[in-house]
């Protein structure tokens, strides 16, 4: 099987799990049923937690009705894209396939970046010499009174050595891939850019 049938396999399960599986392990009270799917208490309860970061919403009896009539249209309508075996058409692979790609690398970077994140130190010397180029005045003899002051300093150059610790990873990342380009082929793709559009 070829990575692109496997990727289309892979997909075709993740969307079916969606409405057949998403709470395969779940239990207690279910507060609905769309054929022989459930929809428990559990995974109710976590999607209604996920409003109380939004301003606009409240736990009024009506909104939470409203929130369980949107899921339930959701799995219907997931369910039914699923019978029609719409998610391996090409159209929706390739869209989906665009954002997997886009996320999962948001995911690399992200941990990345946690990763670099621990291994960044900022010294009393680097505020200092910040400081000095920056014309922050910091008292002779106490140069950490003000606390405000020095982590923004330091906030600031721990930022820049984590951006340039990452830029570095990137470089060297790419630096050991196993990369050939076929300049033929980009110079005729270059060409066909370039060459006037007729109609």
């Amino acid at each position: 099987m070829g990575s692109k049938q496997l990727f289309r396999f892979l997909l075709f399960l993740s969307v079916s799990a969606v409405v057949f599986l998403s709470s395969a392990d779940a239990d207690g009270p279910v507060v609905a049923k769309i054929g022989k799917h459930k929809i428990f208490q559990e995974e109710f309860v976590e999607i209604l937690s996920r409003q109380r970061g939004n301003p606009e919403y409240t736990p009024e009896p009506e909104k939470i009705r409203r929130q369980l009539d949107m899921l339930i249209e959701k799995k219907v309508f997931i369910k039914e894209a699923v019978r029609r075996k719409l998610a391996l058409k090409a159209t929706f692979l390739k869209r989906v396939q665009s954002f997997w790609e886009q996320a999962l690398i948001l995911e690399l970077l992200n941990d990345q970046g946690d990763k670099i994140r621990k291994t960044i130190f900022v010294s009393k010397d680097e505020i200092s010499a910040a400081a000095l180029r920056e014309g922050i005045d910091l008292p002779s003899g106490k140069p950490y009174s003000s606390e405000a002051v020095i982590n923004k300093i330091a906030g600031r150059i721990k930022r820049e050595k984590q951006t340039a610790a990452l830029s570095l990873w990137v470089g060297e990342l790419i630096q050991v891939a196993d990369i050939k380009v076929n300049n033929d082929v980009l110079n005729n793709i270059i060409r066909e850019c370039h060459e006037p559009q007729t109609h």
